[in-house]
Protein backbone atom coordinates (compact mmCIF):
# COMPACT_ATOMS: atom_id res chain seq x y z
CA UNK A 1 0.00 0.00 0.00
CA UNK A 2 1.01 3.46 -0.71
CA UNK A 3 0.92 5.78 1.88
CA UNK A 4 0.56 9.54 1.30
CA UNK A 5 -0.29 12.87 2.97
CA UNK A 6 -0.68 16.45 2.16
CA UNK A 7 0.94 19.11 3.94
CA UNK A 8 -0.31 22.63 4.04
CA UNK A 9 0.92 26.21 4.68
CA UNK A 10 -1.63 27.95 5.83
CA UNK A 11 -3.19 31.07 7.77
CA UNK A 12 -3.71 29.86 11.04
CA UNK A 13 -4.19 31.03 15.09
CA UNK A 14 -1.66 33.19 17.04
CA UNK A 15 1.43 31.79 18.29
CA UNK A 16 1.00 30.00 21.87
CA UNK A 17 2.89 31.01 24.71
CA UNK A 18 4.20 27.37 26.26
CA UNK A 19 7.16 26.31 25.47
CA UNK A 20 7.93 23.05 23.88
CA UNK A 21 10.39 21.80 21.12
CA UNK A 22 10.32 20.50 17.42
CA UNK A 23 7.95 17.72 15.88
CA UNK A 24 8.30 14.99 13.27
CA UNK A 25 6.18 13.25 11.11
CA UNK A 26 8.14 9.57 11.91
CA UNK A 27 9.16 9.43 8.29
CA UNK A 28 12.21 10.44 6.55
CA UNK A 29 14.49 9.64 3.39
CA UNK A 30 16.62 6.83 4.07
CA UNK A 31 20.64 7.50 3.94
CA UNK A 32 19.44 11.47 4.24
CA UNK A 33 19.76 11.58 0.56
CA UNK A 34 16.68 13.57 -1.22
CA UNK A 35 16.70 14.11 -4.94
CA UNK A 36 14.60 17.37 -5.73
CA UNK A 37 13.58 18.39 -9.74
CA UNK A 38 13.69 21.86 -9.12
CA UNK A 39 12.78 23.42 -13.64
CA UNK A 40 10.14 26.50 -12.76
CA UNK A 41 10.18 28.58 -15.78
CA UNK A 42 12.30 31.83 -15.05
CA UNK A 43 9.27 33.49 -16.64
CA UNK A 44 7.34 33.63 -13.51
CA UNK A 45 7.52 37.25 -11.44
CA UNK A 46 9.35 37.23 -8.64
CA UNK A 47 11.20 39.84 -6.58
CA UNK A 48 14.52 39.75 -4.81
CA UNK A 49 15.21 42.61 -1.83
CA UNK A 50 16.24 45.07 -4.06
CA UNK A 51 13.35 44.74 -6.22
CA UNK A 52 15.54 42.44 -8.67
CA UNK A 53 13.84 39.51 -10.46
CA UNK A 54 14.83 36.40 -9.41
CA UNK A 55 13.65 33.03 -10.43
CA UNK A 56 12.11 30.66 -8.32
CA UNK A 57 15.00 28.48 -8.75
CA UNK A 58 17.22 30.49 -6.94
CA UNK A 59 14.46 30.56 -4.06
CA UNK A 60 14.75 26.76 -3.86
CA UNK A 61 18.50 26.55 -4.18
CA UNK A 62 18.46 29.12 -0.88
CA UNK A 63 15.89 27.12 0.52
CA UNK A 64 17.82 23.81 0.21
CA UNK A 65 21.10 25.77 1.62
CA UNK A 66 18.94 26.84 4.60
CA UNK A 67 18.08 23.17 5.60
CA UNK A 68 21.29 21.20 4.62
CA UNK A 69 24.18 23.37 5.10
CA UNK A 70 23.86 23.21 8.79
CA UNK A 71 22.51 19.44 9.17
CA UNK A 72 25.43 17.20 8.39
CA UNK A 73 22.90 13.79 8.13
CA UNK A 74 20.93 15.23 5.28
CA UNK A 75 22.11 15.36 1.31
CA UNK A 76 20.01 17.02 -0.63
CA UNK A 77 20.76 16.97 -4.50
CA UNK A 78 18.78 19.90 -6.37
CA UNK A 79 18.54 18.64 -10.55
CA UNK A 80 18.01 21.87 -12.90
CA UNK A 81 15.31 19.51 -14.69
CA UNK A 82 11.17 20.66 -14.75
CA UNK A 83 9.12 17.93 -13.32
CA UNK A 84 5.94 18.14 -12.84
CA UNK A 85 4.72 17.68 -9.33
CA UNK A 86 0.94 16.57 -10.17
CA UNK A 87 2.37 13.61 -11.91
CA UNK A 88 0.51 10.37 -11.23
CA UNK A 89 -2.05 12.18 -9.07
CA UNK A 90 -5.26 13.10 -10.33
CA UNK A 91 -7.60 15.38 -8.25
CA UNK A 92 -11.25 15.48 -7.37
CA UNK A 93 -12.95 18.69 -8.69
CA UNK A 94 -15.09 20.72 -6.09
CA UNK A 95 -12.70 19.39 -3.69
CA UNK A 96 -10.47 21.56 -1.73
CA UNK A 97 -7.02 20.38 -0.30
CA UNK A 98 -7.56 22.71 3.00
CA UNK A 99 -5.60 20.86 6.42
CA UNK A 100 -2.00 20.44 7.38
CA UNK A 101 -2.54 16.41 6.95
CA UNK A 102 -4.83 14.93 4.62
CA UNK A 103 -6.03 11.84 5.35
CA UNK A 104 -4.10 8.83 2.58
CA UNK A 105 -7.63 7.35 2.30
CA UNK A 106 -9.68 10.31 1.27
CA UNK A 107 -7.85 9.84 -2.50
CA UNK A 108 -7.43 14.05 -2.98
CA UNK A 109 -5.61 13.79 -4.92
CA UNK A 110 -5.56 10.49 -5.59
CA UNK A 111 -2.42 8.62 -7.44
CA UNK A 112 -2.88 6.90 -10.43
CA UNK A 113 0.64 5.83 -11.71
CA UNK A 114 3.18 4.98 -9.34
CA UNK A 115 5.80 5.22 -11.91
CA UNK A 116 6.81 8.19 -12.25
CA UNK A 117 8.15 8.84 -8.74
CA UNK A 118 10.42 12.28 -9.35
CA UNK A 119 10.21 14.83 -6.56
CA UNK A 120 8.65 17.56 -8.37
CA UNK A 121 7.88 21.31 -7.39
CA UNK A 122 6.14 23.36 -9.35
CA UNK A 123 3.09 26.36 -9.19
CA UNK A 124 -0.72 26.04 -10.03
CA UNK A 125 -3.70 27.73 -9.12
CA UNK A 126 -4.55 23.69 -7.73
CA UNK A 127 -3.62 20.75 -6.56
CA UNK A 128 -3.72 18.66 -8.85
CA UNK A 129 -6.90 18.93 -10.00
CA UNK A 130 -8.06 19.56 -6.53
CA UNK A 131 -8.66 23.19 -5.11
CA UNK A 132 -6.46 24.82 -3.00
CA UNK A 133 -8.59 25.76 0.24
CA UNK A 134 -8.97 29.26 1.54
CA UNK A 135 -5.54 30.71 2.60
CA UNK A 136 -3.59 28.04 1.70
CA UNK A 137 -0.89 28.65 0.22
CA UNK A 138 1.50 25.63 -0.87
CA UNK A 139 0.72 21.88 -0.60
CA UNK A 140 3.60 19.10 0.08
CA UNK A 141 2.45 15.93 -1.36
CA UNK A 142 4.05 12.88 0.45
CA UNK A 143 4.08 9.42 -0.09
CA UNK A 144 6.13 6.51 1.74
CA UNK A 145 7.69 3.27 0.44
CA UNK A 146 5.36 -0.11 0.14
CA UNK A 147 5.48 -1.55 3.66
CA UNK A 148 7.88 0.91 4.90
CA UNK A 149 5.73 4.11 6.19
CA UNK A 150 9.00 5.18 8.11
CA UNK A 151 10.97 6.00 4.63
CA UNK A 152 9.40 8.00 2.31
CA UNK A 153 9.60 7.45 -1.54
CA UNK A 154 8.28 10.70 -3.15
CA UNK A 155 7.53 14.10 -1.48
CA UNK A 156 6.12 16.67 -4.55
CA UNK A 157 5.46 20.43 -3.61
CA UNK A 158 2.55 22.89 -5.46
CA UNK A 159 2.75 26.24 -4.65
CA UNK A 160 -0.46 28.29 -5.03
CA UNK A 161 -0.15 30.53 -8.28
CA UNK A 162 -3.28 32.74 -7.56
CA UNK A 163 -1.04 34.67 -4.83
CA UNK A 164 1.56 37.03 -5.50
CA UNK A 165 5.45 36.64 -3.98
CA UNK A 166 8.46 37.81 -3.60
CA UNK A 167 11.44 38.05 -1.40
CA UNK A 168 11.39 40.35 1.92
CA UNK A 169 12.18 40.11 5.83
CA UNK A 170 8.88 41.28 7.02
CA UNK A 171 6.03 39.79 8.56
CA UNK A 172 5.20 36.62 6.33
CA UNK A 173 2.26 38.29 5.04
CA UNK A 174 -1.01 38.22 7.49
CA UNK A 175 -3.30 40.21 4.64
CA UNK A 176 -2.14 38.17 1.40
CA UNK A 177 -5.20 37.54 -1.30
CA UNK A 178 -5.55 35.80 -4.15
CA UNK A 179 -3.73 38.17 -6.93
CA UNK A 180 -2.58 40.54 -4.88
CA UNK A 181 0.18 42.84 -5.68
CA UNK A 182 0.75 44.77 -2.39
CA UNK A 183 0.58 41.94 0.48
CA UNK A 184 2.89 39.68 -1.65
CA UNK A 185 3.96 35.99 0.23
CA UNK A 186 7.72 35.60 0.80
CA UNK A 187 8.24 32.97 -1.38
CA UNK A 188 11.77 32.07 0.16
CA UNK A 189 10.23 31.23 3.57
CA UNK A 190 7.26 29.81 2.08
CA UNK A 191 10.06 27.02 0.33
CA UNK A 192 11.65 26.44 3.65
CA UNK A 193 8.44 25.56 5.16
CA UNK A 194 7.62 23.18 2.28
CA UNK A 195 10.93 21.77 2.51
CA UNK A 196 10.76 20.90 6.15
CA UNK A 197 7.75 19.36 5.60
CA UNK A 198 9.03 17.31 2.62
CA UNK A 199 11.96 16.10 5.02
CA UNK A 200 9.86 14.38 7.44
CA UNK A 201 9.01 17.80 9.90
CA UNK A 202 5.21 18.58 10.75
CA UNK A 203 3.90 21.88 11.72
CA UNK A 204 5.24 23.22 15.58
CA UNK A 205 2.56 24.98 17.09
CA UNK A 206 4.33 25.85 20.70
CA UNK A 207 7.64 27.77 20.09
CA UNK A 208 8.28 30.51 17.67
CA UNK A 209 9.98 28.09 14.38
CA UNK A 210 9.78 28.01 10.85
CA UNK A 211 7.37 25.34 10.73
CA UNK A 212 5.10 27.33 13.08
CA UNK A 213 1.67 27.05 11.38
CA UNK A 214 1.06 30.68 12.06
CA UNK A 215 2.05 32.44 9.02
CA UNK A 216 0.36 36.06 10.44
CA UNK A 217 2.47 36.99 13.30
CA UNK A 218 5.77 35.15 12.27
CA UNK A 219 8.48 37.54 10.95
CA UNK A 220 11.60 34.31 11.27
CA UNK A 221 13.24 34.37 7.89
CA UNK A 222 14.58 30.47 8.58
CA UNK A 223 15.16 27.40 10.57
CA UNK A 224 15.55 27.83 14.27
CA UNK A 225 17.67 25.96 16.87
CA UNK A 226 14.65 23.79 17.41
CA UNK A 227 13.75 23.59 13.86
CA UNK A 228 17.37 22.16 13.02
CA UNK A 229 17.19 19.98 16.59
CA UNK A 230 14.58 18.12 15.10
CA UNK A 231 15.84 17.89 11.84
CA UNK A 232 18.95 16.25 13.12
CA UNK A 233 16.83 14.09 15.13
CA UNK A 234 15.74 12.71 11.90
CA UNK A 235 18.69 13.38 10.24
CA UNK A 236 21.78 12.45 12.98
CA UNK A 237 25.09 13.69 12.12
CA UNK A 238 27.20 10.19 10.75
CA UNK A 239 29.03 8.27 12.84
CA UNK A 240 32.86 8.93 12.54
CA UNK A 241 36.01 6.65 13.05
CA UNK A 242 37.25 9.02 15.81
CA UNK A 243 33.85 9.05 17.48
CA UNK A 244 34.68 7.82 20.81
CA UNK A 245 32.50 4.57 22.42
CA UNK A 246 31.19 7.08 25.24
CA UNK A 247 31.72 10.99 25.73
CA UNK A 248 31.54 12.44 29.20
CA UNK A 249 31.56 15.64 30.37
CA UNK A 250 31.48 16.47 33.85
CA UNK A 251 30.42 20.66 33.94
CA UNK A 252 30.11 21.05 37.91
CA UNK A 253 32.56 21.33 39.51
CA UNK A 254 35.39 22.27 37.27
CA UNK A 255 39.04 21.30 37.73
CA UNK A 256 40.60 23.60 40.56
CA UNK A 257 37.14 25.46 41.18
CA UNK A 258 36.86 26.22 44.85
CA UNK A 259 33.32 25.37 45.72
CA UNK A 260 30.98 25.58 49.13
CA UNK A 261 27.16 25.84 50.37
CA UNK A 262 25.07 24.19 48.49
CA UNK A 263 24.64 23.64 44.19
CA UNK A 264 24.84 20.75 41.73
CA UNK A 265 27.28 17.88 41.04
CA UNK A 266 26.24 17.63 36.84
CA UNK A 267 27.33 17.29 33.16
CA UNK A 268 26.61 14.99 30.95
CA UNK A 269 27.30 11.31 29.11
CA UNK A 270 26.53 9.63 25.55
CA UNK A 271 27.33 6.82 24.09
CA UNK A 272 26.89 4.98 20.47
CA UNK A 273 25.10 2.68 22.35
CA UNK A 274 22.49 3.35 24.86
CA UNK A 275 24.22 4.44 28.36
CA UNK A 276 22.89 2.68 31.11
CA UNK A 277 24.48 4.52 34.24
CA UNK A 278 26.04 7.07 35.47
CA UNK A 279 27.80 7.01 39.11
CA UNK A 280 29.47 9.28 41.20
CA UNK A 281 32.50 8.75 43.27
CA UNK A 282 34.04 11.26 46.03
CA UNK A 283 37.68 11.47 47.06
CA UNK A 284 37.77 7.69 46.29
CA UNK A 285 34.52 5.91 48.19
CA UNK A 286 32.10 3.62 46.54
CA UNK A 287 30.56 4.80 43.60
CA UNK A 288 26.59 6.08 43.79
CA UNK A 289 24.34 6.36 41.09
CA UNK A 290 23.74 9.71 39.88
CA UNK A 291 20.21 10.37 38.55
CA UNK A 292 20.67 10.62 34.63
CA UNK A 293 18.48 11.49 31.13
CA UNK A 294 17.91 14.88 31.49
CA UNK A 295 17.29 17.49 28.66
CA UNK A 296 20.09 18.61 26.83
CA UNK A 297 19.37 20.02 23.64
CA UNK A 298 22.44 21.75 23.09
CA UNK A 299 24.21 18.15 23.26
CA UNK A 300 21.96 16.80 20.97
CA UNK A 301 22.86 19.87 18.47
CA UNK A 302 26.26 19.07 18.23
CA UNK A 303 26.11 15.26 18.75
CA UNK A 304 23.70 14.12 17.27
CA UNK A 305 24.91 11.21 15.52
CA UNK A 306 24.97 9.73 19.47
CA UNK A 307 21.17 8.40 19.99
CA UNK A 308 19.60 10.07 22.94
CA UNK A 309 22.23 12.28 23.14
CA UNK A 310 18.91 15.04 23.47
CA UNK A 311 18.38 13.36 26.85
CA UNK A 312 21.77 13.02 28.07
CA UNK A 313 22.18 15.24 31.07
CA UNK A 314 23.17 14.08 34.78
CA UNK A 315 22.60 16.10 37.89
CA UNK A 316 21.83 15.92 41.90
CA UNK A 317 22.25 18.58 44.47
CA UNK A 318 24.79 18.13 46.78
CA UNK A 319 26.35 19.89 50.16
CA UNK A 320 30.00 20.66 49.61
CA UNK A 321 30.04 21.98 53.15
CA UNK A 322 29.63 17.90 54.22
CA UNK A 323 33.42 18.11 52.62
CA UNK A 324 36.45 19.03 54.90
CA UNK A 325 38.13 22.27 53.75
CA UNK A 326 40.93 22.14 51.66
CA UNK A 327 41.58 19.98 48.28
CA UNK A 328 39.76 17.04 47.40
CA UNK A 329 38.91 14.47 44.36
CA UNK A 330 35.70 13.44 42.40
CA UNK A 331 35.19 11.17 39.46
CA UNK A 332 32.44 10.19 37.49
CA UNK A 333 31.72 7.71 35.37
CA UNK A 334 29.62 6.48 32.65
CA UNK A 335 28.50 2.95 31.73
CA UNK A 336 26.62 2.09 28.45
CA UNK A 337 25.00 -1.35 27.73
CA UNK A 338 27.85 -2.93 25.98
CA UNK A 339 29.56 -2.53 29.65
CA UNK A 340 32.04 -0.26 28.29
CA UNK A 341 33.15 2.23 30.77
CA UNK A 342 34.61 6.07 30.37
CA UNK A 343 35.70 7.68 33.78
CA UNK A 344 35.97 11.42 34.75
CA UNK A 345 38.45 13.06 37.51
CA UNK A 346 38.04 16.23 38.72
CA UNK A 347 40.45 18.26 41.59
CA UNK A 348 38.33 21.09 43.85
CA UNK A 349 38.84 23.07 46.95
CA UNK A 350 35.90 23.28 49.47
CA UNK A 351 35.59 26.29 51.45
CA UNK A 352 33.35 26.16 54.50
CA UNK A 353 32.70 27.42 57.55
CA UNK A 354 32.69 25.31 60.67
CA UNK A 355 29.56 23.53 60.98
CA UNK A 356 28.06 22.03 57.59
CA UNK A 357 24.64 23.74 57.48
CA UNK A 358 24.67 27.49 59.07
CA UNK A 359 21.46 28.39 60.90
CA UNK A 360 22.52 32.52 61.58
CA UNK A 361 24.53 35.22 59.80
CA UNK A 362 25.25 37.96 61.48
CA UNK A 363 27.06 40.79 59.06
CA UNK A 364 25.98 43.63 61.20
CA UNK A 365 29.89 44.87 62.53
CA UNK A 366 31.52 43.43 59.55
CA UNK A 367 33.51 45.37 57.72
CA UNK A 368 34.77 45.30 53.78
CA UNK A 369 37.49 45.39 51.56
CA UNK A 370 37.19 45.07 47.62
CA UNK A 371 38.84 45.15 44.33
CA UNK A 372 37.83 43.98 40.91
CA UNK A 373 36.30 40.57 41.37
CA UNK A 374 36.57 39.51 45.02
CA UNK A 375 34.82 41.29 48.42
CA UNK A 376 36.72 40.23 51.90
CA UNK A 377 34.63 40.93 54.85
CA UNK A 378 35.80 40.68 58.28
CA UNK A 379 33.56 39.85 61.33
CA UNK A 380 31.19 37.97 59.64
CA UNK A 381 29.56 36.24 62.35
CA UNK A 382 28.07 32.52 61.84
CA UNK A 383 26.35 30.44 64.25
CA UNK A 384 28.48 32.54 66.99
CA UNK A 385 31.87 32.16 65.31
CA UNK A 386 33.48 34.88 63.54
CA UNK A 387 34.71 34.51 60.00
CA UNK A 388 36.74 36.07 57.50
CA UNK A 389 35.10 35.35 54.72
CA UNK A 390 36.40 36.00 50.34
CA UNK A 391 33.63 36.39 47.82
CA UNK A 392 34.73 35.98 44.53
CA UNK A 393 32.46 36.89 41.44
CA UNK A 394 32.13 34.02 38.77
CA UNK A 395 30.94 35.27 35.79
CA UNK A 396 29.67 31.54 34.00
CA UNK A 397 27.79 31.23 37.10
CA UNK A 398 27.01 34.91 37.58
CA UNK A 399 27.15 35.12 41.28
CA UNK A 400 29.15 35.59 43.94
CA UNK A 401 30.82 32.23 45.17
CA UNK A 402 32.72 31.71 49.24
CA UNK A 403 36.28 30.65 48.14
CA UNK A 404 37.72 31.15 51.73
CA UNK A 405 36.82 31.34 55.15
CA UNK A 406 38.83 32.09 58.04
CA UNK A 407 37.47 31.52 61.88
CA UNK A 408 39.28 34.77 63.66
Amino acid sequence: MKIWQAAAFTLSAAIASTASAYQVSGSKWEDGKFRLYVGIPATVPTLDLDNNPITWNFIIQQAVAAWDNPVQGLEITVVDQTSNPCDGYTGTDGVTIGGPVVNPNAGNPTRDDTTAVQNGIGLDDDVCGSAFGSDVYAVTLLRSVSNQPALYQEADIIFNSNFQYDIHNNSFSSSATPGSVTTPLDARRLAIKQLGFALGLIEEPNIPSIMHPNAATRSITNPTTDDLQGMRILYPNPVASTDPDIRLAVEEPNNSQIKSGISNIRGWAIGLKDIRLVEVSLDGGAFQPIPYGSVRSDVASTFSQYPKSGNSGFSMIFNWSSLSNGQHQISVRAHDIDDNVVTVNRSFTVARFNDSFIDNVNIAGSSSISNQKTVTLNNVNADNVNYTVKLEWDNAAQKFNVVSTQAE
